[in-house]
């Protein structure tokens, strides 16, 4: 179980490390992207913070399970509680302002394309049935 959980994490260590790499490779090139993202400054700030997020939380989760530290493995815990409390909370404000919020996605969506030449034409379904 010990191997497991150290397994599990490394492998987190290793995606939110590639998360802020990348988000720095992008703050950095961000003329390069411009084309592609409304603002890259803002983008790769947000790929930079959840990557750190990430990987501090991993490093956590494998430092206490190889060492079997409690303090670690209390920590790692409450933060992962943390997170799924947040989860869940963000899923059911989601689902009581959906139309709000698709809404705001249609309208940022279409300004976007629209600032770039592109017709879209589509509808979102704001209901679920």
């Amino acid at each position: 179980m010990k191997y497991a959980l150290f397994l599990f994490n490394l492998a987190f260590l290793v995606v939110g490390l590639a998360l802020l790499i990348s988000g720095i490779f992008v703050l950095l090139k961000s003329k390069d992207f411009q084309d592609v993202l409304e603002t890259p400054d803002a983008a790769s700030i947000l790929i930079i913070i959840v990557g750190l997020a990430v990987s501090i939380i991993a490093f956590f989760g494998c430092c206490g399970a190889i060492q079997e530290g409690k303090c670690m493995l209390v920590t790692y815990a409450l933060v992962v509680v943390i997170a799924m409390v947040l989860e869940i909370v963000a899923a059911v404000l989601l689902l009581v302002y959906m139309g709000t919020v698709s809404i705001f996605i249609f309208k940022f969506i279409t300004a976007f394309y629209y600032d770039k030449g592109i017709i879209l034409v589509f509808k979102i379904k704001t209901t679920f049935v």
